[in-house]
């Protein structure tokens, strides 16, 4: 993360202006329960355990028996 101080030297902007910035998305980050900004997608276990939760977005591929043509 940025520092105040950082923010100031990169921006060159209203202080008060990069001052209410920089604390909105620090509390922003702080609230957030997995400390980041970014989105984080759910997928499936690698371990194979399956459950059928609804918000899981990419599931590995079944096999499936190929039947004859």
């Amino acid at each position: 993360p940025v520092s105040l101080q950082e923010a100031k030297l990169l921006l060159k902007e209203d202080d008060e202006l990069i001052k209410e910035v920089y604390e909105y998305w620090s509390r922003k980050r702080k609230a957030c329960q997995s400390g980041s900004l970014i989105p984080v997608v759910k997928q499936e276990k690698r371990d194979g355990s399956s459950t059928n939760d609804p918000y899981v977005a990419f599931r590995r591929r079944t096999e499936k028996m190929q039947t004859r043509k």
